[in-house]
């Protein structure tokens, strides 16, 4: 859990925002990194950005795996035609697979290009490059339909609309047993002889956002520089807050960090050091975060330092928004990634497994 806990340090120390977009991709067959056509699915009761802001989700219809959905599309379509006719509300439809499919193409593109630029300044040829960038396996993502449902076109105008329509939906009676999952109750022998009760999807219903307008961007408070944070970094070669623009970068270990996880400082904060074994452990953590970054340079990234009261962080890059496709490349590229003695061959650190998105602190 180590990676974790450095993770939460830099949150509080220098602010930051959710760990790149980045879900986790888990392995799948080697098909699936092989281009197909994946033309945008058409069906009816399309939810759209002028249905409003907020809806209410009622149930999600997912098929087996990419182009397989058929039976999920006529589910979810047979839902919301119900709701229309029998409940006499607003239904919608909208399908998720096809635009995570989308994301899912452009982070291999990332991982494709990281791969290879580490590769290639590790000296390996084009045959062995290639290799490598043939391994690269991306999640599979099915076909997934989801039904929604409001009181009118673009009626629920904030979350505590759609949270009380939401407990009015709760009690309507159970639809067709077709749209229903099977709930099975008793022991495992008593599985095997039955198909189960229907499940009424509407008694799970959650109020949500419309998930075809643009995400809100929830921007954290960019930490401040104060007199302290500067003069510990001025004059450094590899100083974060003196040689970047841009407000994002990417912190891919830290050094130091002596208090755990019970104790995290923000700059600024009074503290107090127990005398000279402090000092010595914050010089060592410099000295260690340094010489990595300089690692880093010679192979061809862009590495910074933040030196804080009680850590040291190498940081890769600089970037416009923790969405930035060369951050995410450089998080992929980067993560778990042993730095080997290159006389002989120990491996003398290694990169967090998940590299931190965090925003540079500024003077303000």
């Amino acid at each position: 859990m180590r990676w974790e806990f450095r993770a939460a340090a830099f949150a509080a120390v220098v602010g930051c925002g959710p760990v790149v977009a980045q879900y986790e991709l888990p392995i799948s067959r080697p098909g699936a990194t092989r281009p197909v056509e994946d033309a945008r699915p058409v069906y009816k009761y399309e939810l759209k950005p002028e249905h409003g802001e907020y809806v209410v989700y009622v149930k999600s219809y997912m098929g087996k795996e990419e182009g397989s959905g058929r039976q999920a599309k006529e589910l979810a379509e047979g839902l919301a035609e119900y709701i229309r006719s029998e409940c006499r509300l607003y239904a919608y439809v909208h399908e998720r697979g096809w635009l995570l499919r989308q994301e899912r193409a452009k982070e291999m593109e990332a991982a494709i290009a990281a791969t290879r630029k580490y590769y290639e300044s590790q000296g390996e040829t084009e045959e062995q490059i290639a290799n490598r960038l043939r391994k690269i396996r991306m999640a599979r993502v099915p076909d997934e339909y989801v039904v929604f449902v409001a009181p009118g076109k673009g009626s629920l105008k904030n979350m505590d609309e759609a949270i009380e329509f939401a407990k009015y939906v709760h009690k309507l009676p159970a639809p067709p047993a077709e749209f229903c999952d099977s709930v099975v109750v008793g022991s495992v022998q008593d599985v095997a002889k039955q198909h189960g009760e229907p499940k009424n999807p509407f008694l799970t219903a959650m109020a949500g956002r419309n998930l075809t307008l643009p995400k809100k961007e929830v921007t954290a408070e960019r930490p401040k520089v104060d007199e302290f944070l500067e003069r510990l970094n001025a004059g450094q070669p590899y100083s974060l807050i003196h040689n970047t623009k841009k407000p994002i970068t990417l912190v891919v270990q830290t050094y130091g960090s002596k208090f755990g996880m019970g104790r995290v400082v923000k700059p600024g904060e009074p503290t107090t050091t127990t005398g000279k074994a402090d000092g010595e452990m914050l010089e060592r953590a410099a000295h260690q975060a340094i010489s990595v970054a300089e690692v880093l340079r010679t192979m061809k990234y862009d590495a910074y330092v933040l030196h804080t009261r009680f850590e040291s962080f190498v940081c890769v890059g600089e970037y416009d928004s923790k969405d930035d496709a060369k951050l995410l490349a450089n998080a992929k590229a980067l993560a778990g990634l042993p730095l080997k003695n290159e006389k002989t061959g120990q491996i003398i650190e290694t990169f967090m497994e998940k590299p931190l998105p965090a925003l540079i602190p500024r003077r303000q």
